[in-house]
């Protein structure tokens, strides 16, 4: 959409709309805005990175237009995704912490729309960790292993811990696949 941004930082009052339609489609609930020429053939693709950046950071402190209280959700996973992002809505949570192989589990929580609250994503898969990037509020991590919740628990709360260094304590909730690829089977509310 900022194509015209190409040629000249200096032509941006004429750009108005385009910004606008970057606005509109973060208000919108977009999880990402997609940059095409002028992240490789501009004049200035620092300048139009950052800015892009500034008006989505600054748009994402309104609520949504809402469409995500029409989401119809298909089954248990999508259903304990919506409760997560209520639950830490209601218990003013510092964060949703979602332990995924395939990035669903990350997918339906961002779907769900939660209010200033990031998705702690932790993956051991690497191709995975890539496209956690692309989701709504996801905040990817690698863990090497997920097969014993115990190591893979303590693995999180070291990384949040630095993550949050300034922060005694923290409220999380939690939700997890890690003994399935298919769905999640546990929501938790953590604190440390």
């Amino acid at each position: 959409q900022a194509e015209d941004g190409i040629r000249d930082v200096e032509r941006s009052r004429g750009l108005g709309d385009v910004y606008k339609r970057q606005a509109n489609a973060v208000y919108e609930g977009a999880d990402a805005l997609m940059l095409s020429g002028e992240t490789s053939i501009g004049k200035h693709p620092e300048e139009c990175v950052k800015f892009l950046k500034s008006i989505s950071k600054k748009t994402e402190k309104f609520k949504t237009l809402g469409y995500e209280k029409e989401l119809i959700t298909n089954s248990d996973w999508e259903s304990i995704a919506v409760a997560a992002k209520n639950l830490s809505e209601s218990i003013r949570a510092d964060g949703i912490i979602a332990v995924t192989r395939t990035g669903d589990t990350a997918n339906f929580i961002s779907n769900a729309k939660p209010k200033d609250i990031p998705i702690f994503t932790f993956t051991n898969n690497l191709n995975t960790l890539k496209q956690l990037s692309l989701i709504g509020s996801s905040i990817p991590f690698y863990v090497e292993r997920l097969n014993n919740h115990d190591k893979t628990l303590d693995h999180i709360k070291k990384t949040l811990k630095i993550y949050y260094k300034k922060r005694k304590s923290l409220k999380l909730v939690m939700v997890s696949g890690i003994f399935s690829e298919k769905h999640s089977e546990a929501i938790q509310i953590i604190n440390f």
